[in-house]
């Protein structure tokens, strides 16, 4: 199972720069424009593994973001090491 990053910036190009990135190296990339599209996406069920957060923003900018993230710790958990080290062996 690939790890899933969640892409968040307002920049069309850098989202398509990223995803295009990580996704040639095997990553399952999402996205989303602002802050507050990306908590909606977790509180949807989105459990990435990682975010990449632009900071300034429309609508809710990624330091507001990561806060609410880090609020929700209890309700958001993805394993951090999805395939056990079997991508690195």
């Amino acid at each position: 199972m690939a790890m899933k990053i969640l892409v968040v910036d307002d920049s069309i190009t850098m989202v398509m720069s990223l995803k295009t990135t990580l996704t040639m190296n095997g990553l399952d990339v999402e996205s989303a424009n602002n802050g507050q599209a990306a908590l909606d996406k977790l509180n949807a069920g989105l459990r990435p593994n990682l975010i990449v957060t632009d900071i300034n923003m429309p609508v809710m900018g990624g330091l507001e973001l990561i806060g609410k993230v880090r609020a929700m710790r209890g309700e958001i958990h993805s394993d951090p090491d999805p395939d056990h080290g079997e991508r690195h062996r």
